[in-house]
């Protein structure tokens, strides 16, 4: 009775030895064809982006520039007025103003 037991322990070793070495086999084979495979990298997307980038920032720059030479002429054309005088040719203008109003009845 004791050989049939170790008869079957022999053979359940076997079973495993064989599949460990399939297994073996199979992972040597898959590490072959991971070092066969070229990979090539592809950076077309970034430089999409970066294109896409670069054009946006070009055209806020653009308008930056449209709105300083805007400011720029607004600024050259200013022109300070006292507040005195201000307040005197409101104050002629209302004057006018009463004038003609008065005069037309």
């Amino acid at each position: 009775m004791g050989y049939k037991k170790l008869d079957e322990v022999m053979e359940l070793l076997t079973d495993e030895l064989d599949g460990s070495t399939r297994s073996i086999d199979k992972l040597e084979r898959l590490a072959q064809n991971v070092e066969n495979i070229k990979i090539e990298p592809d950076t077309s997307e970034i430089e999409r982006m970066l294109l896409e980038h670069l054009k946006l920032q070009k055209q806020d720059n653009f308008k930056l520039q449209e709105s300083i030479h805007h400011l720029e002429n607004r600024v050259a054309k200013a022109r300070l007025v006292p507040q005195n005088t201000a307040m005197a040719a409101l104050f002629d203008l209302v004057r006018y103003i009463v004038n003609h109003r008065l005069s037309g009845f």
